[in-house]
C-alpha cells in the first residue's frame, strides 16, 4: 500500500537533492575535506539528554576525526520532510518508528543491511527494535539508538493504607476490574485506584495478546473486530466502575503529576516518567510490574527512535561511521546512562547493569515480547479515529460497538482516499 503523497514526496525529493548535488560541492573543494564531516539531524531533548549526546558525539569526533554538525529541529517531522523535499536534509538522522513505514515507502532513506558486518553484531539488538524499521523483504533502513516500553507502576503507600501489596495487585488484566473495584473501595477519599490512558499505544498489546490486531492485512482499520472490541470492554469496564480516571480527570496535565502527587494507587506509563518523579517527586514511593497478560499472554508496547541515513548524502562512509559508533557498544554507553533511556542492545543493559535496577527491569523485561509502535503507513490514521471515538464511550455517550464501527468507516474512508 502507497500513499499519493509520500510517492510525490520520493519524486520530488529526487529531483531536488540531485540539483543540489551538482551544485553543492564547491570548486577545489577536496574529497578529504568533505568527508572529515557528517551532519546529524535530532530534536531537543531535556537537558540529561543534551548533556549526553554532546558527550557522546564528542567521544565520536575524538575517536575518529569526524566533525559532526548537529542541526536540530523543532517541528521535527514537518522541518525534515522539508528538507528532504528541498535536498538539504542532514546525512544522518533521528527517526521515529511510527514514522518509519511512510520514509521508508518515500524512498529517502539509505538501505543499510549492505553496511552491517559481524564485528557490529547486530543481533545484540532487540529483534522486536530494529524489525520495527525493516520492510517487507528485510531491508534495514534505520538501527534504534534506545526505546522505552510500558510497565504497571504502584504507590506502595496507597496499597498499604488499602491493606494490600504489590503481590496482590493481578498480573492478568481480566481480574483487573474486580481488584480494581475492591481498592477502590478502601482508598482514602478523593483517591483513584488507578490512571489509565484510554489510547491505542496503550492497549493495542492486549489486543494482540487476545489474537486480534487493529491494522488488517490490506492496511485497514480492523477496531470493529470482536477480537478487539473484547478487551476495548474490558478496559472500558475499568472506568465505569468508577476505580479507574485519566489523569485529566483528575485535574493533571498526566498521569506523571497524577501519580506523583499521589492521586491514584496505580497507573500504566512509560519508563520516561521515572526521571520526571525522580526530580520532582522524590518522597513518593513506588515501584513496577511487568505489563498483565492477557489470557495468559504476555504484553507491551516498545518506542524507539532509530539514526537512518539521507539516501542522497554523499558522505555516506562518515554517516555510517557515525551510525555504527552511536549504536555500539560504546556510544550506546555513554547515550543512555546520561539520557536515562533504555539500550537497545542486551549487552548494554547488561554491563550497565540498567538490567538490575528495580524500576527498570520490568520495562527492559518488555523488550523481549513487546511489539513496537508501528503497524504499517495507516496506523497514523487509524490511532487517530480511536482517539477521536473512545473518550465518548468511556463519558458514556457511545456504544462501543458503535463508536468503534464509526472509527473503522472513518478511518477507512481517509484511507481510500490516500492510496493509489
Amino acid at each position: 500500500m502507497k500513499f499519493k503523497k509520500l510517492t510525490t514526496l520520493a519524486m520530488v525529493a529526487i529531483l531536488s537533492t540531485s540539483l543540489v548535488a551538482c551544485s553543492s560541492k564547491n570548486e577545489g573543494e577536496s574529497e578529504s575535506t568533505e568527508n572529515k564531516e557528517v551532519t546529524v539531524g535530532v530534536w531537543n531533548g531535556n537537558q540529561g539528554e543534551e548533556k549526553a549526546l554532546t558527550q557522546m558525539i564528542s567521544e565520536f569526533e575524538e575517536k575518529t576525526g569526524v566533525k559532526v554538525e548537529k542541526k536540530i529541529y523543532t517541528d521535527y517531522n514537518t522541518q525534515l520532510k522539508t528538507d528532504l523535499i528541498g535536498g538539504t536534509a542532514p546525512d544522518v538522522f533521528y527517526l521515529d518508528v511510527n514514522l518509519s513505514p511512510e520514509m521508508m515507502d518515500s524512498g529517502v532513506l539509505e538501505p543499510l543491511n549492505q553496511y552491517v558486518d559481524e564485528e557490529y553484531d547486530v543481533n545484540d539488538i532487540y529483534p522486536n527494535l530494529i524489525n520495527g524499521f525493516k520492510d517487507e523483504s528485510g531491508e534495514t533502513y534505520a538501527i534504534p539508538k534506545d526505546y522505552s516500553s510500558l510497565s504497571v507502576y504502584y504507590n506502595e503507600s496507597l496499597l498499604e493504607q488499602a491493606g494490600y501489596t504489590k503481590d496482590d495487585i493481578p498480573t492478568e488484566l481480566k481480574k483487573w476490574p474486580e481488584f480494581f473495584s475492591e481498592l477502590q473501595s478502601k482508598l482514602p477519599e478523593g483517591k483513584k485506584a488507578a490512571m489509565i490512558d484510554p489510547l491505542l499505544p496503550r492497549v493495542m498489546g492486549f489486543i494482540e495478546a487476545n489474537g486480534g490486531e487493529v491494522v488488517d492485512s490490506e492496511g485497514y482499520s480492523n477496531l470493529s473486530d470482536s477480537k478487539v472490541t473484547e478487551v476495548l470492554d474490558l478496559v472500558n469496564s475499568l472506568y465505569q466502575s468508577g476505580s479507574t480516571q485519566q489523569a485529566a480527570e483528575l485535574g493533571y496535565g498526566w498521569n506523571g503529576d497524577a501519580f506523583g502527587s499521589e492521586a491514584g494507587a496505580i497507573m500504566i506509563e512509560g519508563n520516561w516518567v521515572v526521571g520526571h518523579l525522580r526530580d520532582n517527586f522524590p518522597d513518593v514511593k513506588y515501584g513496577t510490574l511487568e505489563m498483565p497478560t492477557y489470557k495468559g499472554e504476555k504484553s507491551s508496547l516498545l518506542f524507539t527512535v532509530g539514526y537512518a541515513m539521507n539516501k542522497e548524502s554523499k558522505n555516506k562512509e562518515n554517516a555510517w561511521k557515525f551510525i555504527k559508533y552511536a549504536t555500539g557498544k560504546e556510544g550506546m554507553t555513554t547515550w543512555t546512562t546520561g539520557s536515562g533511556t533504555l539500550p537497545s542492545r542486551k549487552s548494554v543493559a547488561v554491563d550497565t547493569k540498567v538490567d538490575e535496577n528495580d524500576v527498570l527491569k520490568s520495562h527492559i523485561a518488555g523488550a523481549d515480547y513487546g511489539t513496537v509502535w508501528q503497524k504499517g503507513l495507516t496506523l497514523p490514521i487509524i490511532d487517530r479515529e480511536f482517539s477521536n471515538w473512545m473518550p465518548a464511550v468511556i463519558l458514556g455517550d457511545e456504544t462501543l460497538e458503535n463508536a468503534m464501527k464509526k472509527a473503522t468507516e472513518t478511518a477507512n474512508k481517509d484511507i481510500d482516499a490516500q492510496m493509489k
